[in-house]
C-alpha cells in the first residue's frame, strides 16, 4: 500500500487520532506528551511525502518515465492523505457519519499498477517484463473479487453493513498486503541486479537503484506488519511504528532517486549542449 505510505488506512487512522487528540477533540488526552509525540511522529512520516515531490517537481523536465510515474503516484498519495483528512475534520465538527477507508481502497490499485509500470520500464528487454505487464490483470481481478467477497458477506454478521465491510476489508488486506510485500520485495531485488550488470553509469546515478533501494526496505520492513496486521490492529499497536519509520525512510530515498538521476541528467544534457558548438565550428 502508501504508501500507503504510502499511506495505507491503517497507517493513517492512528495518525489521524493523534491529529485528533492534539486539536482538542478530545481533551482528556490532548495534553499527554507520548501523544503529542506520537503526533509528530506519525505527521512528520505521513507528510514526508512532500520531500521527495518537491525533489521531484525541481527536476521534472530531465525525469525518465519510471520517475515521472513516481512523481505522479506521489502527488496521488497526497491527495488522498489531504482528502482524508478533510473527510475526518468533517465528520468530527459536524457529528455526522462519514468514512474515509474507501480512498486507501481505490488507491490500493492505483499505487500497484504504476509500481509495476515503474518495474517494467527498468526492466526492458527481460523476460520479467511480461510477467510485470501480466500481474496487473491478475491483481485487478484478486482485488475485484475481494471488494465483492467484503461486500456480500458484509451483512452476514450482528453488526452493521458498514463495520462488516471494514472488517472484511481489514482481513482481505491482511493477505493481500502480504501477498503484494513478497512480489515486491522480489521486483526490487531483481531491479537492482539489472541495474549493477550495466557498468556504463554509476549505479548511485540511477533513478532505477534508488527507487528499487526504497520499495525493498519498505516492504521488507513492513510484511511482518502487514502479515500479523489483524493481531496488531488489536494490541497496542507498538509494532506499527515500523511502518512508520520505514516509511520515512522509503520517501527520503525516492528523494535521492529524483536527486541523483536529475543530477546525472542535467550533466549529460550540458556535455550534449556543450559539444553541439564544437560540431558546428
Amino acid at each position: 500500500m502508501p504508501l500507503l505510505s504510502l499511506l495505507s488506512f491503517f497507517h493513517f487512522k492512528h495518525f489521524l487520532l493523534g491529529l485528533l487528540l492534539q486539536a482538542n477533540v478530545d481533551t482528556e488526552y490532548s495534553s499527554d506528551p507520548l501523544t503529542i509525540a506520537i503526533w509528530v511522529i506519525h505527521s512528520l512520516s505521513v507528510f514526508s511525502v512532500l520531500i521527495p515531490l518537491i525533489v521531484g517537481y525541481r527536476r521534472r523536465d530531465v525525469l525518465e518515465k519510471g520517475l515521472r510515474l513516481l512523481l505522479i503516484l506521489l502527488f496521488i498519495s497526497l491527495c488522498v492523505e489531504l482528502l482524508a483528512l478533510g473527510v475526518t475534520f468533517l465528520q468530527r465538527l459536524f457529528e455526522y457519519q462519514r468514512e474515509n477507508f474507501f480512498l486507501y481502497t481505490l488507491f490500493t490499485p492505483v499505487e500497484f499498477i504504476l509500481f509495476v509500470k515503474m518495474f517494467q520500464f527498468w526492466n526492458r528487454g527481460h523476460r520479467r517484463e511480461k510477467i510485470f505487464s501480466y500481474s496487473i490483470p491478475v491483481f485487478l481481478l484478486v482485488w475485484a473479487g475481494g471488494m465483492i467477497w467484503a461486500y456480500a458477506t458484509a451483512g452476514a454478521s450482528d453488526s452493521s453493513l458498514l463495520f462488516g465491510l471494514k472488517k472484511n476489508i481489514w482481513h482481505f488486506e491482511n493477505f493481500l498486503l502480504s501477498a503484494l510485500s513478497i512480489f515486491f520485495i522480489i521486483s526490487a531485488i531483481m531491479t537492482l541486479f539489472t541495474g549493477l550488470k550495466d557498468h556504463e553509469q554509476s549505479i548511485l546515478s540511477k533513478g532505477m537503484f534508488w527507487f528499487s533501494a526504497a520499495i525493498l526496505i519498505y516492504y521488507a520492513g513492513n510484511i511482518f506488519v502487514f502479515t500479523l496486521m489483524d493481531l496488531i490492529l488489536g494490541s497496542k499497536q507498538s509494532f506499527w511504528y515500523i511502518n512508520t519509520v520505514v516509511n520515512f525512510l522509503k520517501n527520503i530515498l525516492f528523494a535521492f532517486a529524483f536527486y541523483y538521476s536529475g543530477k546525472a541528467a542535467l550533466k549529460e544534457r550540458r556535455t550534449v549542449d556543450a559539444e553541439i558548438p564544437a560540431e558546428t565550428a
